[in-house]
């Protein structure tokens, strides 16, 4: 009994072993590289504080900043804070060899050190001891100070004590603590001035006029209290008073809440600069008050923050004036910036999860955030297409004011889109319904957008915009052509519309989205400014998906210039940059880059290792592989300089030499690279848009679309070839035929091509080129596809020939031509 148990033991202790050894093998790979890269974190930070404590300051700068790269969790970089001591790391900060980075280590360990600190239980007992009348001044000061650093988390617990009626020496040591917080307490206390409570909107006024230093933020929510007629007079002196000393004007310089309220969304929408700054400071946090009057608060990732501030602000100035039409264009836009920055975060996760900088718990923030994105078309779609319309003007009027500017480009990508779909008549481009095709153009008029319900005359060659009401809301002068209507009535002037403006927009992500929109809509009774653009740019779309996007770094002009032709010759496209900063702002501007080549020798704004810390520091350039161009006789001191993996690219190369290098560096870039698939989506985006004109009713130039579509059949995709061979047939190669059909032939005939292929080509080969295809009948009825040969008989077809031609095909081709021979 005694052995058979033992047995039992031994069997079941050999169970759990292999047990063991099965979960260990499944351990998910995720769970494994999340561990390597702690790991890494924490080798990069121990060598780093060594090599600091050894005095090779270079050496344990870059560890810190590989290390950052990596993206350390909170708690993570606590931790080693405080492994490491407070003593070392305050010296590390205070070196100047050393950087920000040490800095930004700390301000990682702060964070976290403050949130754990934030324990509900403990700011609870910490708030009542302070208003205990108990409690010493010295403790008391202690305690001001402890809550101060805990800032923007100890608010909502010292908030109720500032409406406590009995006890005015609560109200009075709230306030003291909450305005030694400084601006950490701004947002949290302007959200108290929507308070039911008489008490605390009074004593939120004086906590924002004892913050150091004065706060602008708080500008709009005290001049709303100052506009809204049921507020108390108490508030409103408050809130005078506090706003002269904030402004430092007199109230009749004052602008409107509703103006404040939009000037600082627009800020925030715009992520002007400052704002990434408060929102690490604030740590992603917003507040807001629920239906008992309590003081809640929600917190966003950092790169969520700014666009949430904005539709918090946004919303506050629609509340403040419904009748304001500036919110609702502002609130497209800022939909619209969600869209594409959740987007550009997903791109980066999907194209190198073992590479990008994002724990598992901020890749799941990121993608849960992905699935809200479908609710910003319905609510950028529900201001209307007149907003939406106005909201793209913004966007090209904010992208000459702010060229560089990462987010704005995007924006107007996605009003385009979302214009084609809300407007797919054509009625904002304001086109005469009775005039037909072929008739004299009529002169444009510009105009303001027809606010909803309001309409629009033309009265002593202005165009006028009226609301519902019947007021002026805006002017545009111009002069009426000929056939221009007059004041009392007449057919509609054809106007330029957003998507019109944006044919000429400096962004050619913007050109792209709106030539496809204008060809989506293609109602066009007359010729139009910016037809002919039209087509010129939906044709260099086809032809964008280069071999290779190349960023060309190079402050001089000459040999710029060189290289530049040389990577030209090799198929590639070209971006010239000519400092470090341009180089920034080039690597986030479309077209997407595959790869960066950057001079070893720049020195007007940045040098070349200050730029590759630049271009790591942000997510839209992190993993943008880099080359440096230098001299061949300095190979061995440029690996020395940067590092043995990085790639160099000599300057003396040419052809084959500096096709290889160029592949090298573009073979540290992901299988399916972001910039590569976005450049093709285009190409394909703009192909099919061409092979679904209706070419027989369009005002829209071909010319160069029909360029650049014969050019695609060539080395191209076939998503790109097959809407491309549509598009010849469609336009009958317009007035270059005989290229066209040269290359449709060539296609058609090779046999290696798909099947779908070589039947859009024969198809439309027979429509571009009607005379001498003879041939071409012949071989499509040897071709073992029966609508190949069906193609061909089409094609054959279309063309009058002598009857004693007809005669022999047809001889040549009857059915059971085998039977009726014998």
């Amino acid at each position: 009994m005694i052995g058979r148990t033992q047995d039992s033991w031994l069997k079941l202790l050999a169970f759990v072993a292999v047990a063991g050894v099965f979960c260990a093998v499944s351990l998910p790979q995720s769970a494994r590289a999340e561990e390597d890269r702690t790991a890494q974190i924490e080798k990069l930070f121990r060598e780093g504080v060594d090599l600091y404590q050894q005095g090779k300051y270079s050496d344990s700068q870059h560890r810190f900043h590989d290390m950052l790269a990596l993206d350390p969790r909170k708690e993570l970089a606590a931790r080693l804070v405080d492994e490491a001591g407070v003593r070392i790391m305050t010296k590390m900060m205070s070196d100047l060899r050393m950087g920000n980075d040490p800095t930004r280590v700390w301000q990682l360990y702060n964070q976290y050190k403050r949130q754990k600190l934030a324990d509900k239980e403990r700011m609870t007992k910490l708030v009542q001891r302070l208003v205990d009348p108990n409690t010493s001044d010295t403790e008391r000061a202690l305690l001001y100070r402890e809550l101060g650093e805990l800032g923007q988390y100890a608010v909502p617990y010292l908030a109720p004590y500032l409406k406590d009626a009995t006890h005015e020496e609560y109200r009075t040591v709230a306030r003291i603590a909450i305005s030694r917080m400084g601006t950490r307490a701004t947002l949290a206390v302007i959200a108290l001035l929507n308070h039911k409570e008489v008490l605390m909107r009074e004593n939120a006024v004086l906590v924002l006029a004892d913050l150091q230093p004065l706060d602008p933020r708080a500008i709009p929510a005290l001049k709303a209290r100052l506009e809204d007629p049921k507020e108390e007079a108490t508030v409103k002196g408050f809130a005078d008073r506090t706003l002269q000393r904030i402004t430092g004007l007199a109230p009749a310089a004052w602008k409107s809440a509703s103006a404040y309220y939009y000037d600082m969304a627009n800020r925030y929408y715009l992520d002007r600069p400052g704002v990434s700054e408060e929102s690490e400071e604030i740590e992603g946090m917003l507040w807001h008050l629920n239906d008992a009057g309590e003081l809640i608060t929600v917190q966003y990732p950092l790169w969520a923050w700014n666009d949430q501030m904005a539709e918090d602000l946004a919303l506050a100035g629609m509340g403040n004036a419904p009748d304001n039409n500036d919110f609702y264009p502002l609130w497209a836009c800022i939909q619209g910036a969600q869209y594409s920055k959740v987007k550009d975060l997903m791109d980066i996760v999907n194209e190198q999860p073992s590479q990008n900088s994002f724990s598992a718990e901020e890749k799941k923030d990121i993608e849960n955030w992905d699935k809200k994105m479908v609710d910003t078309h319905r609510l950028a779609a529900a201001v209307g297409k007149e907003y939406c319309n106005t909201a793209l003007n913004k966007v090209h009027a904010d992208i000459k004011r702010y060229p560089g500017h990462g987010r704005l480009p995007q924006v107007g990508v996605f009003l385009a889109r979302e214009l084609a779909l809300l407007d797919p008549a054509g009625d904002l481009l304001q086109a005469s319904a009775d005039a037909a095709p072929g008739a004299p153009a009529a002169a444009a008029i510009p105009v303001a957008v027809v606010p909803p319900g309001g309409k629009q005359i033309v009265l002593d060659g202005q165009s006028v915009c009226l609301d519902a009401s019947g007021k002026v809301v805006a002017t545009a002068s111009g002069a009426a052509g000929a056939n221009g209507p007059a004041a009392a009535g007449g057919p509609a002037m054809p106007v330029v519309s957003s998507l019109v403006a944006g044919l000429e927009s400096s962004e050619e992500a913007v050109q792209y989205a709106c030539a496809l929109a204008l060809a989506s809509i293609n109602r066009f009774p007359a010729k139009w400014a910016g037809s002919e653009r039209v087509g010129a740019i939906l044709g260099r779309g086809v032809s964008e998906n280069k071999a290779l996007q190349v960023l060309l770094v190079e402050e001089k002009l000459d040999a710029s210039n060189e290289m530049r032709s040389r990577l030209e010759k090799l198929g590639y496209g070209v971006s010239s940059a000519v400092s470090g900063r341009d180089a920034l702002v080039q690597a986030r501007s479309f077209p997407p880059k595959d790869i960066a080549i950057v001079s070893e020798s720049l020195r007007r704004d940045l040098t070349p290792e200050q730029l590759l810390e630049e271009m790591r520091a942000d997510l839209r350039t992190r993993y943008l592989p880099v080359g440096i161009l230098h001299m061949r006789s300095d190979h061995t001191a440029m690996q020395a300089r940067f590092s043995p993996d990085m790639p160099l690219v000599e300057r003396e190369s040419d052809g084959n030499d500096l096709k290889v290098a160029s592949e090298a560096i573009a073979a540290k870039r992901a299988t399916e690279s972001v910039p590569k698939r976005k450049a093709h989506e285009i190409a394909v985006a703009c192909a099919t848009a061409l092979a679904n004109l209706d070419t027989s009713a369009t005002y829209i130039g071909l010319d160069d679309a029909v360029q650049n579509a014969t050019d695609a059949l060539v080395n191209r995709p076939d998503d790109v070839r097959n809407p491309a061979a549509i598009f010849l047939g469609h336009s009958e190669g317009g007035t270059k035929k005989q290229p066209a059909a040269i290359k449709l032939r060539a296609v058609f005939e090779d046999t290696n091509n798909a099947v779908e292929l070589r039947r859009n080509a024969l198809r439309s080969l027979g429509r571009v080129q009607r005379d001498g295809v003879d041939d071409v009948y012949v071989k499509s009825q040897a071709d073992p596809d029966q609508q190949i040969k069906d193609i061909g008989a089409e094609a054959f077809g279309q063309t009058s020939r002598p009857g004693k031609s007809i005669s022999d095909l047809l001889h040549q081709e009857r059915i059971d031509k085998e039977h009726k021979e014998k």
